[in-house]
């Protein structure tokens, strides 16, 4: 089984979507170019509306059913140059999506991450809680049988090793005959 991390594998598909639109959208200009090559062999009579293909691409026409003249017209540059700048803008604009999208999807796996890092933290400083409750009993019951040595607990809970220490802090007793314990533990 292939381990692969969570940010690794949005990253991916992201890096992965934004190259099909790329290459999506170049293929869709060289077609679109190759198909506007084609059209213009076609022509429309204006006099009889008939379409034909004119592979002679002579300046005057003829028309094959009415046999009128028919003048090539101009296609001004403006309107080709309008075309690709638009062309242009759709691509930048889905570029500037795409890594928009990246970047807020970095920032939510980024807390993601920091999140799970804290409740994982605190997952640990519970465990080792319970851990230090579990050795001040055991070293409770010690001093009430008169044996006031320190008491050690080593555990190892899901891969960590967690270690408890109570130990009486001063040999004396305090006021109203208490003692004051020292409680540590390390993970």
């Amino acid at each position: 089984m292939i381990v692969i991390n969570l940010d690794l594998a949005i990253s991916l598909i992201i890096s992965i979507t934004l190259i099909l639109v790329i290459s999506s959208w170049f293929r869709y200009t060289k077609e679109e170019s190759r198909s506007l090559k084609q059209t213009k062999d076609v022509v429309q009579c204006p006099y009889c509306s008939y379409v034909f293909v004119d592979f002679l691409k002579k300046e005057i026409k003829t028309c094959p059913q009415c046999e009128s003249y028919i003048e090539k017209k101009e296609k001004t540059m403006k309107n080709d140059l309008i075309k690709k700048e638009d062309k242009a803008t759709v691509l930048v604009t889905v570029i500037m999506l795409v890594l928009a999208m990246t970047i807020l999807s970095i920032g939510i796996l980024g807390a993601m991450g920091s999140q799970g890092l804290l409740g994982q933290n605190q997952v640990d400083r519970i465990k080792a809680e319970q851990l230090v409750k579990g050795a001040f009993w055991k070293y409770y019951i010690q001093q009430a049988q008169g044996n006031l040595s320190a008491v050690t607990i080593t555990e190892t809970l899901d891969g960590k090793t967690y270690t408890a220490t109570v130990s009486p802090a001063v040999a004396a007793a305090g006021p109203h005959s208490t003692y004051t314990i020292t409680t540590t533990t390390n993970y």
